[in-house]
């Protein structure tokens, strides 16, 4: 009787192992593609801006000018 008990119990063990490994495999698999589709989609999102925008990363630069030059400006105003 109890070697009955052992096979079912080797048989269901099995069975959970090959279901854990499907589950394994299609977790991975998702995860794969969602990288190559967000990789995808970031690829064409910084394809149509220039690499050469100066607007943006500059702007602290012209600030700080603006502001300096209209000091200047009131110093000379004030004098």
């Amino acid at each position: 009787m109890k070697k009955i008990e052992r096979k079912e119990k080797l048989r269901h063990v099995s069975r959970l192992n090959r279901l854990v490994f499907g589950v394994a495999l299609l977790w991975l698999a998702t995860s794969v593609l969602l990288l190559i589709i967000s990789g995808i989609g970031s690829a064409r999102s910084n394809h149509n801006q220039p690499n050469n925008d100066r607007t943006h990363r500059d702007a602290h630069h012209q600030l700080y000018a603006r502001m300096t030059h209209q000091s200047v400006t009131r110093a000379s105003f004030i004098s």
